[in-house]
C-alpha cells in the first residue's frame, strides 16, 4: 500500500490495518489519523508531527476483508 492509498482508505473509512487485525489505523472525528492496538486500545499517530515521518509499515498496511 503506498502512502496515498492508506490515507484515501482512511478518509473513506474502510477497515484499515497495520501488521495484524489487531492494530486499526483510522481517522477520527477530528481529523487525526491514528493506529490503535485493539486488544488494550493504545493509540498512537500514524504520522509523526511533521507530517512526513509514520508510525507504521505501509509494506503491512492492508484492508481487512469483511467476514463473509
Amino acid at each position: 500500500m503506498t502512502r496515498e492509498q492508506l490515507i484515501l482508505a482512511m478518509d473513506a473509512g474502510l477497515d484499515v490495518r497495520s501488521g495484524n487485525d489487531g492494530y486499526k489505523c483510522y481517522k477520527d472525528t477530528c481529523g487525526q489519523y491514528l493506529k490503535t492496538f485493539t486488544h488494550n486500545d493504545y493509540t498512537i499517530g500514524v504520522f509523526h508531527r511533521d507530517m512526513i515521518g509514520m508510525n507504521v509499515d505501509l509494506e503491512k498496511c492492508y484492508i481487512k476483508e469483511a467476514a463473509q
